[in-house]
């Protein structure tokens, strides 16, 4: 929350910026993208110390000031090329269908992030096993196609599974 501290301001760009991505595209945003997403750095720059989080958790704040951001955006460019939008926003959802994709996506996001922080955690195939039983292959496939054992790859597929879930725990609570 301190204006001016730029590591930090640095680090929270670098955490939330695929998120913020990941939602412009929902909301539609495309070749403008890069000018809506400084525009909502800016926004969250500007509003961060009105942050509270008795009121909201972060991400549906953040979440919210992404919508109103694009819906700004949309009428300012609407408002100068003399287009009439009437009350139609041209594809961008409704507040709550749109909080309940935002939901949807932190959970995949909060995931996508701990299996990268964990991967390189892991040498050899472990992470490799892991992907291969989230695909859906047995272990008897795993097995074969990774040239191990059923037992190394149960115990493999254990202990990326436990160290990811402690890490999305860790990022749940430093994140959300």
């Amino acid at each position: 929350m301190d204006h001016e501290d730029s590591e930090a301001w640095e680090v929270f760009v670098e955490r939330y910026h695929r998120y913020i991505y990941k939602l412009l595209d929902k909301l539609g945003v495309k070749e403008e993208k890069d000018d809506v997403s400084q525009e909502v750095m800016l926004t969250i720059w500007k509003k961060l110390d009105t942050y509270d989080r008795e009121r909201s958790k972060f991400r549906t704040w953040l979440s919210s000031i992404i919508r109103i951001t694009v819906l700004k955006s949309w009428q300012q460019k609407h408002k100068k090329q003399n287009i009439d939008g009437g009350d139609s926003l041209h594809g961008i959802p409704d507040e709550k269908s749109f909080m309940d994709f935002a939901e949807e996506e932190w959970k995949h996001f909060i995931m996508q992030r701990a299996m990268d922080n964990i991967s390189k955690d892991f040498k050899g195939k472990a992470m490799e096993v892991f992907q291969l039983s989230l695909s859906g292959l047995t272990v008897d496939l795993i097995g074969d196609k990774l040239e191990l054992s059923k037992s190394s790859v149960y115990t493999l597929k254990k202990r990326v599974k436990k160290r990811l879930l402690e890490e999305v725990y860790f990022l749940q609570k430093d994140m959300g």
